[in-house]
């Protein structure tokens, strides 16, 4: 090969997942010669693009000759490969699409590089809006309430054409929180199911004929470079619960469009609302058919839209409850730890009585829950996060809660540093700044615009004097409240 070459090397996520030791999507890479032939190819072992890439494409060039330079189509990558050996520059790189795209079908589909505003009709404004609403899904976290994704609901959104369309809520393993849109049952059935039970079903339909929407939340570092500038831009998002829309049709991963992203918005907010307000339903189904009609207040078209959410979707049947998920190990976690801390109150500092009630405990089911924080290392981000954005948006407080509040978390902070999943200094910074995470907590906790749909929705109803078990009641509020304003 001519040692006067430029070849070309580029990273790409994989559209495919490696299930050891925990589920992953690895970043690929390819380098090309001049002539497009693939010199080498590389596979990361986990889910981040680290400096193991440099070392691969280092010993790749000892072993089969080194060019002139290489060009690739990211800059931060660029800057990572600075000490492989040869000069390495960022620029377009358009032959390495083809490959890629090639390469990942046959592993797992083509692929498709992320962008918010990779369709020219998308706005600035349109992901905006899409941020706000998908805010509102990551706070009220409804992957808490479902046992698992096959509990499916129905939605339809009329202006938008969308009837009895499939929602699948992922989360409940907790490992990929976000939501999942399938346009018929039949196409949510075949990629559920195994390869005979689909041909048997009778709907082995092509991979042109799918479709599905998604909506997934990322952590900032797992998204590629040019991503993360957008997000920081359009939003500013902090590293966790990065919001990612893609679509599937026409048999390939395609940019959303201007449509998708209303139907986006419209059941990020709807399942917002919906899930928490009918939680019993999931956690216990009974068979009763709940539904909603949500107008939805992030939105971008002309009109109003209203979406209608019905849980089980008619043409999907629910596992039974005594199907134990094989998800719940958040759940075990946060039970766990909440045993062990009612016990080390119960010997140490017996739990002190007034409201609100056992706020440690709460806390530790919430961020476990929530968050995914568990049996590691905790830091006062988190008691800031749980001030800050849980309580207000999910409890009610009042002045006089104040003491007993700071009390009890005064005492998680000593079961924690005892349990060595609080630092020496971190549980020091926790109690300097508590008093006023406190006072700020139950400021924020009585202003409207803190509250989350649940509690929003849970004030409206507790004013209207509606019990919110009776399932019944709970549906004519929710009629009435829709057929002059929207829930806020």
């Amino acid at each position: 090969m001519p040692s006067n070459a430029t070849w070309l090397f580029g990273c790409r996520k994989a559209t495919f997942t490696v299930e050891q030791p925990r589920p992953f999507s690895p970043w690929v890479g390819l380098l090309l010669d001049p002539s497009g032939l693939v010199v080498g190819h590389w596979l990361s072992t986990g889910p981040d693009l680290d400096d193991s890439v440099a070392a691969w494409l280092r010993d790749t060039l000892r072993r089969v000759g080194a060019p002139a330079a290489i060009r690739t189509d990211d800059a931060a990558l660029a800057a990572r490969l600075g000490n492989v050996g040869v000069p390495v520059t960022a620029g377009p790189c358009p032959g390495l699409d083809e490959p890629f795209n090639a390469m990942l079908r046959a592993l797992g589909g083509p692929t498709l590089q992320p962008d918010y505003l990779g369709d020219p009709a998308v706005t600035p404004a349109m992901v905006k809006t899409f941020f706000q609403a998908a805010d509102l899904l990551w706070k009220a976290a409804p992957w808490r309430y479902v046992q698992g994704d096959m509990q499916t609901l129905a939605l339809s959104i009329p202006a938008l054409g969308i009837q009895d369309h499939v929602v699948s809520v992922m989360g409940a393993a907790g490992e990929q929180f976000g939501w999942v849109l399938w346009e018929t049952p039949g196409a949510f059935r075949q990629f559920t199911a195994v390869g005979e039970e689909v041909a048997a079903a009778g709907e082995d339909m092509p991979p042109e004929a799918m479709y599905w929407l998604s909506v997934t939340f990322e952590d900032m570092r797992d998204l590629p470079n040019r991503l993360q500038k957008q997000a920081k831009k359009l939003r500013g998002h902090s590293r966790q619960g990065v919001p990612l829309i893609m679509a599937f049709r026409d048999g390939r991963p395609v940019h959303p469009n201007p449509r998708e992203y209303r139907v986006a918005i419209a059941l990020s907010e709807a399942v917002a609302g919906f899930i928490p307000t009918f939680a019993a339903e999931f956690r216990h189904p009974t068979g009763r058919t709940t539904s909603a009609t949500i107008t939805i207040q992030y939105e971008t078209g002309p009109e109003p839209l209203q979406a209608r959410l019905v849980a089980p979707h008619p043409a999907l049947e629910w596992p039974p409850e005594d199907d134990e998920p094989d998800q719940d190990r958040n759940t075990e976690v946060a039970e766990e730890m909440q045993e062990d801390f009612a016990d080390w109150q119960a010997e140490r500092r017996p739990a002190r009585k007034g409201s609100p009630a056992h706020l440690g405990a709460f806390m530790i089911g919430a961020m476990v829950d929530r968050r995914g924080h568990g049996g590691h290392a905790w830091d006062a981000g988190m008691f800031a996060t749980f001030l800050r954005e849980v309580v207000p948006e999910e409890v009610a407080l009042q002045a006089e809660n104040l003491g007993v509040m700071e009390a009890q978390l005064q005492e998680l902070v000593m079961w924690l540093e005892d349990e060595d999943l609080l630092t020496a200094s971190a549980a020091a910074a926790v109690r300097a700044a508590l008093p006023g995470w406190c006072r700020e907590a139950v400021a924020r906790a009585s202003d409207p615009a803190n509250w989350g749909p649940a509690k929003r929705v849970l004030q409206m109803m507790h004013q209207a004097g509606v019990d919110p078990n009776d399932t019944a009641a709970v549906n004519a509020f929710l009629q009435k409240l829709n057929a002059g304003r929207p829930i806020r």
